[in-house]
């Protein structure tokens, strides 16, 4: 028991209470067994079954049965504990993206590529972190890490960094416009328009009221995703001739 741990670089935090309420309830002939990697060092790595191992440990239980795979490298105890969970307790969107990173799968390193270089984590929204990490998976599987760079860089040119600035919708919206028409859309107009319009907080609230029709229908993911895109258009257009060719929707449209 003294030598495993669990490296939290790639695993999950626990859930204290979970654990505690096996431990309440301890059995040892439903403990199963517990995954671990022998990193060569003395130490155990816990890939799975964490909790159990916490629960055994304040119920004062010495010893846990294990399955125990020697020679892994990082990357493979990340996939390990990927098809573990995908078959059981699905991992949250941050300990699926920490551990496809640490796995070197795409899109996760490409997204965490772009976060980095602007000096950004996943996790929950703030200035530095992004908590919207499957909206920049879907827009790296859709169009590639530049347009999530892109849209990250308008965001913040307009808004500077705030939680808000890293809001999914926004991102997402930003990154369709610019997915779509990457030729057609100027970054640095685009931050202008932005930043002219509206705080990125109202940006957020003007999607969100677009996707409802005001409030008079659900907001599903397909309604959010489609009203970021054509605020965003909206924003672009306004103040460009309705004949122009930098236009994206035409004068006679209505949306």
């Amino acid at each position: 028991m003294q030598k495993l741990f669990v490296d939290y670089a790639v695993q999950r935090e626990p859930d204290r209470r979970r654990a505690k309420k096996i431990a309440e309830a301890f059995d040892e002939n439903k403990l199963g067994s517990i995954i671990v990697s022998d990193r060569g060092d003395g130490t155990y790595h816990i890939i799975d079954g964490q909790h159990r191992w916490l629960a055994a440990k304040e119920a004062e239980h010495l010893y846990l049965h294990a399955d125990v795979h020697t020679g892994l490298e990082r990357a493979q105890e990340a996939d390990m504990f990927l098809a573990k969970n995908r078959d059981s307790k699905k991992p949250s969107a941050f300990d699926e993206h920490k551990n496809g990173v640490a796995a070197g799968h795409s899109p996760y390193v490409e997204a965490e590529a772009v976060l980095k270089k602007h000096n950004l984590t996943a996790g929950s929204s703030s200035a530095n972190q992004f908590g919207a990490i499957t909206k920049a998976h879907a827009l790296v599987k859709q169009f590639g890490p530049d347009v999530l760079d892109r849209a990250l860089t308008v965001a913040e040119n307009a808004w500077g960094r705030s939680r808000f600035t890293w809001e999914g919708v926004i991102i997402h919206g930003l990154g369709l416009i610019i997915g779509r028409h990457p030729e057609l859309i100027d970054d640095k107009r685009m931050a202008q328009r932005l930043a002219s319009t509206s705080t990125a907080e109202g940006m957020k609230g003007r999607i969100t009221t677009a996707a409802t029709g005001g409030g008079t229908r659900h907001d599903g993911t397909g309604g959010r995703a489609t009203a970021a895109y054509w605020v965003m258009v909206t924003v672009w257009d306004t103040g460009l001739p309705k004949n122009s060719a930098k236009r994206i929707r035409k004068a006679e449209e209505i949306w």
